[in-house]
């Protein structure tokens, strides 16, 4: 929620990922629901593409110190499933949680997720914002 990345990329992501000395969660291609389009467009293949790197604020780099600190070594996924630990959260679970969240049909993906970051103050003004999208790394060279 406090990245503004797809549902499938925080259920997907892993310890490996995460540079918290720089606060950067670094997403492989492989993992993005764009890498399809990346690679048809431009006919490249996924090592050709840099992964996106996403910014992560005090209150996100708080959370995954926390995630890490509960990781068992039989764990692969930051964010493991219930009943497996070699499994991520499943979807079913995480959109119940957002549908808890009062987040139930208002927005999809990336929208749903940064939502709740840009609402307005009770009786301030509505207003829209620029969201933060993950970036690529620059090509080498």
């Amino acid at each position: 929620m406090l990245t503004g990345v797809r549902t499938g990329e925080l259920r997907y992501a892993t310890p490996d990922q995460f540079d918290m000395e720089r606060g950067l969660w670094v997403i492989p291609v492989v993992r993005l629901k764009q890498r399809k389009q990346l690679t048809k467009k431009k006919r490249q293949r996924f090592s050709d593409i840099p992964p996106y790197i996403v910014p992560l604020s005090l209150q996100a780099q708080e959370i995954v110190r926390h995630l890490l600190q509960k990781f068992k070594p039989a764990q692969v996924y930051l964010i493991p499933g219930d009943w497996n630990l070699k499994s991520p959260i499943s979807e079913n679970t995480f959109n119940g949680a957002l549908k808890r969240m009062g987040y139930e049909d208002q927005l999809t993906g990336q929208q749903r997720q940064s939502a709740g970051l840009c609402r307005p103050a009770a009786g301030a003004p509505a207003t829209r914002r620029r969201q933060p999208q993950a970036q690529a790394l620059p090509s080498p060279g």
